[in-house]
C-alpha cells in the first residue's frame, strides 16, 4: 500500500484516520459568464451579435449568443472600418432581452469590432460609407527609413513581441501625411494610448532639440503573422476538439484579445465553450479542458502524508477538470475530503495541507 518500502505501520493508520476525519465541503456554485473580448472581426452587411464579441460560458449565457447588439454596423461606424461596444451596452442588451443578471457574470471593458468587407460583395463594390481603405495593410521596414512611420513600426514590433517582417500596418487616411514626414534630426516619442486588438491609438510627439514641435494622436490598424490553429470543420458547443478538426498554419491575425492556441497538443481533447465554425482561428477562450472526473464517479485518489502514500477509492461529489480541487467521499466512512484532479479518473489529496473539520453527520448532511 505504501510507495516507500518499510514505511511505519502507525503512519499508515494515522493516514487512514485522517482521511476518515475530514469534513464534507459545500459544493461551490458558479454563475454563467459573459466575457467581453477586447477585439473581434465581423463581416460587413450583417448585425453584430453577442457571440461575435464575447466568450459565453454556461447554458444561461449561451442562450443569448444570437442577441443582436448592433443591427446596422455601417451606420454606427460612419466612415470608420471599426466600432466599439462597451460592457454597459452589453449589460443593457441582456437586461432588455430578459436575462437574469444574478445568473450571468459579466466581465471585460470594451470590444473594438473590425468591420470586414462582405464576402458576397462584387469586385469594386464600395460596401457603403465604411468601405475598406485603398491602402492595404503592409509591412514597414524601419531599417532604411527615418520617417515617423518607421519609428511607429519599431515601437509596435517591440510592444507586440514580433520582428518587423511579421508586422504590417495601415494608418488612418488623415494621418498618412504626418507619419510619412521625415524624422531625421528630430526625436520621436510614441506612447500607445489604446492597443485593444487590431485598432490602436498612438500619442506621437516630435521634438526639435528641447522644443516640442508637433503632437498628434495617430490611428493605425495592425496585424501580426504567427503560427495558429484553424478549424477544418464545425465543432458544436460542448463537443471535444479532435485532431482531424484542426490544422496548424501561419496567418496574419489581429493582436490583443484571447491569444490564439498554437500547439496542437493544447487543443486536442479540449471542449468547445461555444459553437466553432470552419476557418476560425482557435483561441484560448474558445475551449476549456475536458471534465476528467464526473460527479458520482468512483475515482482513484492518492492520499499523501509525510513520506507515505496511500491509494484509495472515493466518490467525486462534483465534476472536475485537471487542476480543479474537488470534494470526494469514501462511501463506507460517510466522511469527505478534498483532492486535486490529476488526470482522467485520478486525484491527489495532500493531507499535510488539509485540516480535519468534522463529518457529514455532525454537520447535519
Amino acid at each position: 500500500m505504501s510507495d516507500e518500502p518499510g514505511a511505519d505501520a502507525g503512519m499508515i493508520r494515522a493516514l487512514v484516520m485522517t482521511i476518515a476525519g475530514l469534513l464534507t465541503l459545500s459544493p461551490a456554485w458558479g454563475a454563467d459568464a459573459v466575457r467581453l473580448r477586447s477585439a473581434a472581426s465581423v463581416a460587413g452587411g450583417r448585425p453584430v451579435t453577442l457571440a461575435d464579441v464575447a466568450d459565453l460560458e454556461g447554458d444561461a449565457a449561451g442562450a443569448f449568443g444570437g442577441l443582436v447588439l448592433v443591427a446596422d454596423p455601417a451606420a454606427r461606424a460612419l466612415s470608420r472600418p471599426w466600432l466599439e461596444i462597451g460592457i454597459s451596452e452589453v449589460r443593457g442588451a441582456l437586461r432588455d432581452a430578459g436575462a437574469r443578471e444574478a445568473r450571468i457574470a459579466l466581465s471585460g471593458e470594451s470590444c473594438i469590432v473590425r468591420l470586414l468587407a462582405s464576402p458576397n460583395a462584387p469586385p469594386g463594390d464600395e460596401q457603403g460609407p465604411h468601405r475598406a481603405s485603398p491602402d492595404p495593410l503592409a509591412p514597414v521596414d524601419p531599417g532604411g527609413s527615418t520617417t515617423v512611420r518607421a519609428e511607429v513600426a519599431r515601437v509596435l514590433s517591440e510592444l507586440l513581441g514580433v520582428d518587423w517582417p511579421a508586422l504590417r500596418l495601415r494608418f488612418d487616411a488623415e494621418d498618412r501625411a504626418f507619419v510619412d514626414a521625415p524624422a531625421h534630426g528630430r526625436r520621436v516619442s510614441i506612447v500607445p494610448s489604446s492597443t485593444a486588438g487590431a485598432r490602436m491609438l498612438l500619442s506621437v510627439r516630435l521634438f526639435a532639440g528641447e522644443s516640442l514641435e508637433q503632437q498628434r494622436t495617430v490611428g493605425v490598424e495592425a496585424e501580426v503573422r504567427r503560427a495558429v490553429l484553424v478549424l477544418s470543420r464545425d465543432i458544436d458547443r460542448r463537443s471535444p476538439v479532435e485532431r482531424d478538426a484542426i490544422a496548424s498554419i501561419e496567418a496574419w491575425i489581429a493582436p490583443g484579445g484571447n491569444p490564439p492556441i498554437d500547439r496542437i497538443e493544447d487543443a486536442v481533447g479540449a471542449v468547445a465553450r461555444r459553437p466553432l465554425r470552419t476557418g476560425e482561428v482557435l483561441r484560448a477562450g474558445d475551449v476549456e479542458p475536458a471534465i476528467a472526473v464526473r460527479r458520482g464517479e468512483i475515482t482513484t485518489v492518492h492520499c499523501l502524508r509525510g513520506g507515505v502514500a496511500l491509494q484509495t477509492r472515493a466518490r467525486a461529489r462534483a465534476d472536475g477538470r485537471i487542476g480543479d480541487v474537488v470534494e470526494f467521499k469514501i462511501d463506507a466512512s460517510g466522511r469527505s475530503f478534498v483532492a486535486r484532479v490529476d488526470g482522467k479518473g485520478v486525484a491527489v489529496a495532500d493531507l499535510d495541507a488539509s485540516a480535519p473539520i468534522g463529518n457529514d453527520k455532525e454537520s447535519g448532511r
